[in-house]
């Protein structure tokens, strides 16, 4: 699929669709407002993108576009008009109605979320939450299911419309979630990190389509994103977001290249690959190397492989097997970062569960330190937190579990440790973004002091600034500790800022294994050469 055409240095023209004028939404005992006096307006044909670091307002604006804000939370000031079209008078979400908000939900503004678990039902394959969705436009005009799965990247739409969401990766969850809501063609789509989980293959071709949406039926988009290398690629216009405050506002191409912010610069200069990388330490001898000098291997892979069982007569399609993970074979040396990295469904998150054995095996073994030495931190922070207990306590059970300190000034120390304040201690994942709840997980997978931690896109949910950080301090905790890293990721940058050595996942099997230098070599696999193709920060418009 080639690149967008689009000129963005083409000013903003046309009716606005949706006009967010002055909003400012603070929370019940709240002091400051979270959002204070946002404007921004989108416009037919239009991508404009909302960028910020974690828990600047991004997210909460788009709920309160759709009326969704939590219950705690409500406007103080400002409106959001939307116009439904010249058959309809034009709304203002912020004091409309329950009734008028739920017919303008879906096919009036539609809403592409972070996190696709809570937004598939998890007891319905994917071809009923399609056949769910009520159209306004004619079905031969839109597209089957079958054409819009295919246009989102799915090489077999058939096995994924007779799929459950748990049978499939968080990279193919995701796309298969923009395919439903762009079927329903909105008038307005509101995109909250709906590349996050993506490889770049795939994170390409699901934002060309996004941008082909728009050029063909003239829908506005609102892109909310922390990867400037997304915002530099597809938007036309960009807002940035700090403490819920506009810092900078205006066309992609003059913020990106002559920010007047130094908000803005700071963003920009933490981007992987563009901008300086974290400062590492060395972890001893063959620091950056092929961990073949003096290492000993802390875990041994050897013909490993994982088949899961998909149809049955519950879902009306013939069961059959699946192989997700094929006679892998691999050594992890110890005190390495060792990155995985492969297309969305090739293999890697289930390979990441086998290595600590989340996970029963089909047939292999693997051989390493027991379960109490290894570490998990997951790609989705919401379904690895229990939302029922604080942040202190889960910090703090995995402390108490294996007879370690767990007084609330050690659980305050693991947090400040990945940059979050003593207080977050007290308070419940519901109430974190993003960010913020991915960072409580990175404390309590380092609080017990693990051998082995095995990273699933850890920082996927995170701002550029705060990945940096994180990152930073994993290095440092590398250094100090010796402590190996399994590290599952899509951004190349990432890992060329990260990794010692890096492993290619195809199809399930391990397709490639070389130092991270060689990761641009012309002599990598085409698994690998696809991937550094559709790179987004090696791309032009």
């Amino acid at each position: 699929m080639t690149a967008p055409v689009t000129d963005q240095t083409r000013e903003p023209t046309g009716q606005v669709i949706l006009d967010i004028s002055d909003l400012t939404v603070s929370f019940r005992g709240q002091q400051d407002p979270t959002l204070s006096q946002v404007s921004l307006q989108l416009r037919p044909g239009r991508i404009h993108g909302l960028v910020g670091q974690s828990g600047s307002g991004k997210s909460l604006l788009a709920s309160a576009v759709l009326g969704l804000l939590p219950s705690a939370a409500a406007v103080r000031g400002g409106s959001i008009g939307y116009d439904p079209g010249p058959t309809e008078a034009g709304v203002d979400i912020a004091r409309a109605s329950e009734r008028e908000l739920a017919g303008m939900r879906g096919t009036g503004i539609g809403m592409i979320f972070q996190n696709p678990l809570t937004t598939l039902d998890p007891t319905l394959t994917i071809g009923r939450h399609f056949s769910r969705i009520t159209s306004r436009r004619d079905s031969d005009q839109d597209g089957t299911p079958r054409d819009w799965l295919a246009r989102a990247g799915f090489e077999d739409p058939d096995v994924v419309l007779r799929s459950y969401p748990h049978e499939l990766s968080g990279g193919m969850r995701q796309r298969a979630v923009i395919a439903l809501v762009c079927s329903s063609m909105p008038r307005v789509i509101i995109a909250d990190e709906p590349t996050t989980a993506l490889d770049t293959v795939v994170q390409k071709q699901v934002l060309d389509l996004l941008r082909s949406i728009v050029d063909e039926t003239g829908v506005a988009l609102l892109l909310i994103t922390h990867d400037f290398d997304v915002i530099r690629y597809l938007t036309d216009d960009v807002t940035v977001l700090r403490d819920g405050k506009v810092v900078e506002s205006g066309l992609t191409a003059t913020v990106t290249t002559t920010p007047e912010h130094s908000y803005t610069r700071e963003l920009l200069a933490a981007v992987p690959g563009r901008g300086t990388a974290p400062v590492r330490v060395p972890a001893g001898p063959g620091d950056r190397d092929d961990g073949a000098h003096g290492r000993e291997t802390l875990l041994s892979v050897r013909n490993l492989t994982k088949e899961y069982t998909v149809g049955g007569w519950a879902s009306g399609y013939p069961r059959q097997r699946r192989r997700v993970v094929d006679d892998v074979n691999l050594d992890i040396r110890r005190g390495e970062i060792y990155a995985v990295i492969g297309r969305s469904g090739s293999g890697k998150s289930t390979l990441a569960r086998l290595l600590g054995d989340l996970v029963p095996r089909t047939a292999g073994k693997v051989e390493g330190p027991g379960r109490a030495a290894v570490q998990y931190v997951f790609q989705d922070p919401s379904s690895s937190l229990n939302p029922v207990k604080t942040v202190g306590a889960q910090i703090s059970r995995p402390l108490r579990r294996y007879g370690l300190p767990a007084d609330p000034e050690t659980v305050g120390a693991q947090l400040e440790q990945v940059g979050l304040d003593g207080s977050f201690a007290s308070r419940y994942p519901l109430g974190l973004s993003g960010g913020e709840a991915q960072r409580a997980c990175f404390a309590r997978a380092l609080a017990p002091g693990p051998e082995l931690l095995i990273l699933d896109e850890p920082t996927s949910a995170l701002d550029v600034l705060t990945q940096r950080k994180i990152i930073s301090t994993l290095l440092e905790i590398r250094a100090k500790r010796g402590l190996t890293c399994v590290f599952i990721a899509h951004s190349l940058g990432l890992v060329e800022w990260v990794a010692d050595r890096v492993g290619v996942m195809d199809g399930g099997r391990l397709v490639d294994e070389f130092p991270v230098a060689d990761l641009r070599s012309p002599s990598r696999s085409t698994a690998v050469q696809a991937l550094i193709a559709a790179d987004l920060s090696r791309q032009e418009n």
